[in-house]
């Protein structure tokens, strides 16, 4: 697959074929840290995910991924695509913020928390500014407030709370908001959307990189109602494609029948290839001599003749597992599945903690300049140190990220 190509997945899927004709747009603007294959593999989940983006004008979702990739985030991560009436809008959410925010060079860091009622806070503003801020171990009570403080590298800090009526203000005309998982209606998921505010406003306060502008202006559009103008890259892209309704039903889930037969193809295509040993002919039984035509059915013989239960071996593996359709076991028919969405995808293969663990390591062994990017690089992707990466898919994306770092350097 060439740097510039969508994963053959669903062709004739309208955002597929919207996001093939204008991937060379969103491949012109992308930073270095950041592969064409990767944003548009990312924005045709976004999308997959969230079916009312469909909806959307197709000249908003490509400007919208467009503004994304030249902010240099990774859509549906750190930054997203939220519809909005037939329009497709550019949020950020508060780990895209902390990103922009440390690109200016002058942060050292961006520390947030919500507060709940019965922690012990205290601040003071004026000339004599101060926070103060112990949660209560467990009982905390209901969501009060949440502050975010700016650590500048020379020395001194910023910082802001809000309140619930700061809150209720962003939340009436938060275009999330409107829908039942957004992080808005969670209870358990609130505190971030209370963080992601104080987090915003801390940002116009604080020295500015031209993204962390950029990305308060759209953010600042939104609340105020006013609809975002993502079109300086109007006219370089093709927006003609509108998605057919015919294609954009939901697809029903497959049957356990569709599956075996899926499965039974590749293994005859593993055959083919001599990967796998082809079934013998017959099957004898050695307490009777009786000939079976499969190894399932010498199997039903000696549990209804003999009484016993011949062990049935995985053509696969050859140990004698369950079986999902008699030919192959659970964890080979797994690994044939997850084999198959790799080749369709261009997903990497999955990556183990140690190696993960090991690999940073070694990239951060006597540099301590490349050690502080490592960490900012963690940060955009929400952990605070590499020991509490544990999603194979991030530990791939951070290697990727760390690599771009040093090949760019």
């Amino acid at each position: 697959m060439s740097e510039h190509q969508l994963p053959q997945r669903t062709s004739q899927d309208p955002i597929y074929r919207l996001l093939a004709a204008n991937q060379k747009a969103i491949a012109n603007v992308l930073p270095k840290h950041l592969t064409p294959e990767r944003m548009l593999r990312l924005s045709y989940e976004t999308i997959r995910r969230t079916p009312k983006l469909r909806k959307c004008s197709s000249a908003s979702i490509v400007n919208g991924i467009i503004e994304i990739s030249m902010l240099g985030l990774d859509i549906g991560r750190n930054a997203h695509l939220v519809p909005f009436k037939d329009t497709a809008v550019v949020i950020l959410d508060y780990k895209g913020m902390i990103e922009l925010a440390h690109r200016s060079g002058q942060i050292n860091s961006v520390p947030f928390n919500p507060v709940y009622e019965n922690d012990y806070f205290e601040y003071q503003e004026g000339t004599d500014r101060y926070i103060k801020h112990k949660p209560t171990p467990q009982n905390r009570g209901k969501l009060i407030a949440a502050y975010a403080i700016a650590n500048f590298k020379h020395g001194g800090f910023d910082f802001v709370v809000v309140h619930p009526v700061d809150i209720e203000a962003v939340k009436r005309v938060a275009p999330g908001a409107n829908f039942k998982d957004s992080p808005w209606n969670n209870p358990d998921q609130e505190w971030t959307m209370w963080c992601k505010t104080a987090v915003r406003r801390l940002a116009k306060r604080i020295p500015q990189s031209p993204e962390l502008s950029r990305a308060i202006e759209l953010e600042d559009l939104v609340e105020a109602g006013i609809a975002q103008p993502i079109s300086h890259i109007e006219g370089t892209v093709d927006m003609e494609i509108e998605a057919d309704p015919a294609e954009t039903k939901t697809v029903k889930p497959k049957t356990l029948e569709e599956i075996q037969s899926e499965t039974q193809d590749k293994i005859n295509e593993l055959k083919k290839n001599g990967s796998v040993e082809p079934e013998p002919q017959s099957w004898v039984c050695p307490e009777c001599g009786f000939e079976a035509k499969s190894q399932k059915g010498l199997s039903r013989h000696m549990t209804i003749t003999h009484k016993k239960k011949e062990q049935v071996l995985c053509e696969m593996c050859g140990e004698a597992n369950p079986l999902v359709d008699g030919h192959v076991c659970r964890p080979c028919y797994e690994e044939v599945k997850a084999q198959e969405f790799r080749e369709e995808t261009g997903e990497p293969e999955p990556m183990d903690p140690v190696t993960f663990m090991s690999q940073v390591s070694e990239y951060e062994d006597g540099n301590p300049m490349l050690t502080e990017q490592i960490g900012k690089i963690l940060w955009s992707f929400g952990y605070r140190d590499k020991a509490n990466v544990k999603n194979p898919k991030d530990m791939v994306a951070i290697l990727s990220n760390i690599r771009a770092l040093v090949g760019g350097g």
